[in-house]
Parts: structure tokens; C-alpha cells; sequence
């Protein structure tokens, strides 16, 4: 199985999006056995991936 640069590049934007949505969500899990940061770090990493997308759009 392969996968497209159209697909990947759709993909990591469609990760992005649900990260930003459920951030408060991931964070409030990781409170319970963590530092409470997962949501934030898992958004803010995301945000940068899909800053870099444009490029990859050809």
C-alpha cells in the first residue's frame, strides 16, 4: 500500500484539526497520570506540521 503526497499532506492537516479540537480533552486524560501538557504539546507540534503543508501541496 502506498500512499500520495495529497493524502499525507490531507492527513497530518486533518490530524492538526483534531489536536486543536481535543486538546483540552488530551490534556484533562494526561492530568490524571501525568503533567497535563499531552493536549498542548500534542497541538502545539501539530500547528507547526500543518504551518509546513503549503509547501508540500503541488
Amino acid at each position: 500500500m502506498s500512499l500520495s503526497r495529497t493524502q499525507i499532506v490531507n492527513w497530518l492537516t486533518r490530524c492538526g484539526d483534531i489536536f486543536s479540537t481535543e486538546s483540552e480533552y488530551l490534556t484533562g486524560l494526561d492530568r490524571e497520570i501525568g503533567d497535563a501538557d499531552h493536549g498542548l504539546n500534542m497541538n502545539r507540534g501539530f500547528s507547526k506540521v500543518v504551518e509546513k503543508t503549503p509547501c508540500y501541496r503541488r
